[in-house]
């Protein structure tokens, strides 16, 4: 910690800069966490953002993995129709932005508490500057791509024909990438929220503060203006769009119960693919109704605390509780997936058979190749012995 008292050169800025030091350590300048620290304890902080967001992220990576692993493994098969291979691709692009998401919380283990000035450009300090930009932009990421995945499902089951001319392969690989680019860009002016400055008073220790940006402390109408846009693109349109296509997939569910006598006296092949689109559009619903209850507690509560800044502090739990579930949200989906889907069930164990088989074939060529070595040393040995017998 910086001491200033004995130094009789200390400028009336270099106080102001210290002094602003002291007050942001009451303040979370994460756009994605805490806006003010009064209402919480510090244990209770602690807790909550050193211990329980980070530990959901760490999982929520493994989780991710192996989503990842799993869904490849699917999506590798040649006789999945188009459609399913459509909606792999999203859940691929979804786990992708979900792992980036828990990558970005796991710091918390070591950057939970809010650092205003340190002796060196910490990583501390940079995760405090800049760490909300990056979670941001995977939570709006991730948004965008369960709208995507949920609008080509609503399209594949209540308009087939105009689904293979619009939701391709392509065209979904195109709208991902776009999506990561979109939200990257629109999300650069949280990179100037903070800004980090360098702190070097006569005869003190030189150090590095904390310092409010440009995007925080200039042009406040353009500031609003792109709060409100960064919601409404963010949140209000996705959440809206989400709610109708689920209500769609629902009742295509339901009526999808009607037809399985139908189905039932047709061919074995057909009724393998509608009971996989069947599983697929389940999970879709069931993925789009988690992200209802865990993701839009949090949104809510964000959006209401910037346009009534005023009433921060009312807020503060609530943002502190609905961040878990919004961390929760982005972890275990893998949890879903095992649960509702039975061919991703199936899949995980036949992934899992075959990493055991691997792992035994490796094991064995091992073994195979000591032997065969074993082999070739001895014969030389025996060779060399009856030479030096004949010699003798």
């Amino acid at each position: 910690m910086l001491d200033i008292s004995n130094d009789t050169f200390v400028t009336q800025q270099d106080v102001n800069i210290y002094n602003l030091s002291q007050n942001m350590t009451e303040q979370s300048y994460d756009c994605y966490g805490d806006e003010d620290r009064k209402a919480t304890s510090p244990t209770g902080e602690f807790i909550i953002n050193g211990v329980i967001v980070p530990t959901i992220g760490a999982l929520g990576i493994l989780g991710n993995l192996l989503n990842l692993g799993i869904l490849s493994w699917r999506s590798w098969r040649k006789d999945d129709d188009t459609l399913e291979k459509v909606a792999l691709v999203g859940l691929i692009s979804l786990a992708v932005s979900d792992m980036c998401f828990c990558i970005t919380v796991v710091p918390g283990f070591v950057c939970w508490d809010p650092l205003s000035y340190d002796d060196t450009k910490s990583f501390q300090l940079l995760y405090q500057a800049y760490g909300g930009y990056f979670k941001n932009v995977f939570i709006k990421t991730s948004t965008w791509l369960t709208m995507i995945v949920a609008s080509a499902r609503y399209v594949a089951i209540c308009h087939p024909l105009r689904a293979r001319m619009c939701f391709g392969l392509t065209p979904t690989k195109i709208a991902i990438i776009f999506t990561y680019v979109f939200w990257a860009v629109l999300s650069l002016p949280l990179l100037w929220e903070f800004k980090i400055i360098e702190f070097a008073p006569h005869n003190i220790t030189e150090a590095y503060v904390l310092d409010f940006g440009p995007f925080s402390m200039e042009n406040q109408a353009f500031k609003t203006t792109w709060n409100y846009v960064y919601a409404v693109l963010g949140y209000f349109i996705p959440i809206s769009i989400l709610a109708f296509c689920n209500v769609c997939l629902i009742r295509a569910l339901r009526e999808s119960r009607l037809l399985r006598e139908t189905v039932a006296t047709r061919s074995i092949k057909t009724s393998a693919t509608r009971q996989g689109n069947h599983r697929i559009t389940l999970t879709l619903v069931m993925l789009v109704l988690m992200f209802f209850l865990l993701v839009s507690p949090s949104e809510l509560l964000h959006f209401v605390n910037q346009v009534t800044p005023e009433y921060v502090t009312v807020y503060e739990l609530g943002i502190l509780f609905t961040n878990v579930l919004q961390a929760v949200n982005f972890a275990f989906h893998f949890v879903l997936y095992v649960v509702v889907n039975v061919t991703f069930r199936r899949s995980l164990v036949n992934m899992g058979f075959y990493c055991l088989a691997v792992i035994q074939t490796s094991r064995f060529n091992r073994q195979a190749k000591g032997r065969e070595s074993f082999s070739r040393r001895s014969t030389f040995a025996h060779s060399a012995l009856r030479s030096n017998e004949t010699h003798i």
